[in-house]
């Protein structure tokens, strides 16, 4: 079983092969009525059932939320630029653990201006795979966020 554990492991994270999770999102809306410091939870609607942020279900790309798609080298601890041009992602396969370093640069995701992020998934295609809701993170173009997100089979 830890082998089987562990193929999936590099199935997901694309070692030797296309990567299962291809997009990274942040969003907006995971808060409760606009206090950035209360995540959304099952009693708010983050339910096993979703299908989107609950950003994307109410804005547009830049506005409210920001993808950003990347690709795997292929090789677990590459880190790869993600399709911004300058943030980065760096896949790392452990045993059975995926671990993904995100860093998204000051000039990246920033919108309009200042966002205060309370969201994010990970998606395959156009379905969410992984998502969290948390308190707010600020940014704009003085802001670089590191996001560390380990999935564990």
């Amino acid at each position: 079983m830890d082998l089987a554990r562990s193929t999936f492991a590099k199935l997901l994270a694309g070692i030797n092969g296309t990567p299962i999770v291809d997009r990274f999102v942040l969003g907006t809306e995971g808060n409760i009525d606009g206090d950035f410091l209360a995540p959304k939870t099952e009693l708010n609607g983050f339910t096993s059932d979703r299908e989107m942020l609950f950003s994307e279900a109410t804005g547009t790309e830049g506005t409210n939320y920001e993808s950003i798609y990347f690709n795997t080298s292929g090789v677990s601890g590459d880190t790869v630029t993600a399709d911004d041009g300058v943030s980065t992602i760096k896949t790392t396969v452990s045993g059975s653990d995926v671990i993904y370093e995100i860093n998204i640069d000051n000039m990246a995701a920033n919108g309009t201006g200042t966002i205060i992020f309370t969201e994010c998934a990970f998606y395959t295609g156009s379905e969410i795979f992984s998502m969290r809701t948390f308190k707010g993170k600020i940014k704009d173009d003085t802001v670089s966020l590191k996001i560390t997100w380990k999935i564990m089979f």
